[in-house]
Parts: structure tokens; sequence; C-alpha cells
């Protein structure tokens, strides 16, 4: 009877600690840089993930596109160079940004990249950093989740994912 305890008393409870635990011991695999992995650089969904309904409320406004994108952002695995290099799409020999500062994923082009490919549409003081980055995805907090959303809808009409034309497309038709 002690063993299952550990379980959760329901299914959804023993289902959340399985998750959990799996997640856990990716992560730490991942950082050990096991030589079968491939190691890559830290993602929001890596920083303090949080198993609860505060990251799906970020969801709850965005359309089935935003919603998509803003879990590829937070992930790293988005149609951008940098991921596209490394997986060995053909078409890419190089992940580096067309400014030629960094690689070219969610976080150089919203805080470092010099040239960005449009204007962003929130202020420079909201996001200067990784962890103002990675904060702003995770949604948390007041205000995080309207600046999700404004870093979703900018990496949308970026023009930087072509995937994604179909999206903006159907979402500027009346």
């Amino acid at each position: 009877m002690e063993a299952w305890a550990s379980q959760g008393s329901t299914t959804e409870e023993a289902l959340e600690i399985a998750w959990k635990n799996r997640w856990d011991d990716e992560f730490r695999t991942r950082r050990r840089g096991c030589p079968d992995r491939r190691l890559r650089t830290t993602q929001p969904a890596d920083d303090n993930p949080q198993f609860s309904d505060k990251t799906l409320r970020v969801h709850s406004c965005l359309t089935k596109a935003e919603s998509s994108l803003l879990v590829q952002a937070r992930t790293g695995a988005i149609g951008l160079r940098d991921f596209l290099f490394k997986i060995g799409v053909r078409g890419f020999a190089t992940p580096y940004c067309d400014c030629g500062t960094g690689r070219e994923t969610v976080e150089h082009l919203v805080v470092w990249c010099p040239n960005p490919p449009k204007p962003k549409t929130w202020k420079a003081s909201e996001i200067r950093s990784r962890r103002d980055l990675h904060m702003a995805l995770q949604g948390g907090g007041r205000g995080k989740a309207a600046l999700a959303r404004a870093v979703v809808s900018w990496l949308l009409s970026s023009g930087r994912l072509p995937e994604y034309r179909l999206a903006r497309k159907l979402e500027q038709e009346p």
C-alpha cells in the first residue's frame, strides 16, 4: 500500500507524477551531456517548468497557430535556422542569423539581434535578457500573458516562419 501512495490517489495525480518524473529524467540526462543525445541550449520551457493551470492560461486568448508557436518558442523546436540546421534540414548550411551576430533563435531575434526582421511591438525595457524572455513566454506574473501574446504575434508576422503564412493570411481575412 505504501508504494502506491507515492503515485497519487487518483489516476490524474499518478499520470502527473509520472509525467513530472519523465521530464526531470530527460532534463538531467540533457544536462549531463549524454553522448547519444545532442546537447541544446537552455529553452524557456527548461527553466522552472510550471505544471499548473497558470501555464495553460497564457494560451486561452491565443489562436491555435499562436498557441502552437508559443509552445515552439518555449521549447526551441521552431522553424528558425538554429533548429533547422541542428536537425539537418537541407538548405540550411548555417545556424546563424542574417545579422551575423548569433544563432537564429527566438532569444536572439527577440533580445539580441541588432537588425530584427521588423520593429518590436513592446517596450525595450520589458525584454532585455534571456531571463526576461523566459518570464514573458512563461506568461507568469502581471502583464506577462499580454507580453507573451505580443512576442508570439511579432514572431508570426516577422516573415521568418514561412510555415505560418496561411495562418497569418486567415487571421487577416474579415
